[in-house]
């Protein structure tokens, strides 16, 4: 059974306890417009845990959440909520304190800004150079991407990031809808971190321009990318120059050219393609209409690997 509650909320009604039965909160998460941000389901209930809940589903971290019951002012410093009980929280993000946090990873990007806090939330392209912002500098821009709305070029330089860097960036990615490039390169994000960006892709929907050189990314990483482009339909430019993609991991990307028809531009120049990887693409080519340039320079590609573009082009 279920009741209807002063709020135009419904809760459902105690009930009694099963034995081994694992009984639930349920926390409706609504920022001060009203608008549902979470419903979080929690067997405990305590503040943190549902901070932690509210980060994991929602995306939005635990240093930003403040918050405060229905009908209240005072945030909120310790609840919990019984088993089969229905609590209505408002959640009122500040961001100062996430963005702050990353501006102590950003002083030479922005070291001759007058207001380094307001230029960085009213921004709309962000480059950050040779500088070191690893693990927790990249943890701390993935929770500061949540408050740059007007955010539509990022790009990672030399920034030594690594692999858990890079998964960090990728959690924030897949939630995102602003970005429309992004450009991740000499990081050395490796496999893991490849394939954590790669996973993005599928689920991204804005993003045009993905820019991943130099990251000593191999086959394994070359493939996910590929299963990413089969169902990704926004990306019209993929740079994954100056890598370690061989033939095996180039026969990936070929067999999702068969498919996807918004790629306009693929660089693979520098890595370690052969004849075989270079006659995959080559077929690719004849059922794609949509690529317009492709790099294969500076590979392992002899006479056979370009007789077969030749007869390609002229098909």
């Amino acid at each position: 059974e279920e009741q209807q509650m002063g709020n135009g909320f419904l809760a459902p009604t105690a009930e009694a306890a099963v034995p081994g039965e694992e009984l639930e909160a349920l926390v409706t998460v609504r920022d001060l417009t009203g608008t549902v941000l979470a419903e979080v389901r929690t067997s405990t209930g305590s503040l943190p845990e549902i901070k932690e809940a509210v980060e994991a589903q929602a995306g939005i971290p635990r240093k930003a959440q403040r918050f405060v019951l229905e009908g209240q002012h005072s945030p909120l410093e310790e609840l919990r909520v019984s088993p089969r009980e229905a609590i209505n929280l408002l959640l009122i993000v500040e961001d100062d304190p996430v963005l702050h946090h990353l501006l102590k990873f950003l002083r030479q990007s922005l070291a001759e800004t007058p207001e380094p806090l307001l230029t960085l939330r009213e921004s709309t392209r962000l480059r950050v150079f040779h500088e070191d912002l690893g693990v927790e500098g990249a943890e701390a821009l993935a929770d500061a991407l949540l408050f740059l709305p007007k955010m539509l070029k990022l790009g990672l330089l030399h920034s030594w990031l690594g692999c858990q860097g890079a998964e960090a960036i990728s959690r924030a990615l897949a939630r995102n809808s602003t970005l429309t490039s992004f450009e991740l390169a000499f990081n050395g994000i490796e496999e893991s971190g490849g394939a954590a960006i790669a996973a993005a892709l599928a689920t991204n929907r804005t993003l045009r321009s993905l820019v991943l050189e130099h990251n000593s990314i191999s086959d394994e990483t070359a493939k996910v990318i590929a299963i990413a482009l089969k169902s990704n339909s926004g990306l019209t430019f993929l740079n994954l120059a100056e890598n370690n993609i061989t033939d095996e991991g180039t026969q990936a990307i070929a067999s999702s050219l068969w498919t996807n028809s918004s790629l306009k531009s693929v660089d693979l120049a520098e890595n370690s393609i052969g004849d075989e990887g270079a006659k995959s693409v080559a077929r690719a080519l004849a059922n794609n209409s949509s690529l317009s340039s492709l790099d294969l320079s500076a590979n392992n590609i002899s006479d056979g690997g370009a007789e077969a573009f030749a007869d390609a082009l002229h098909r």
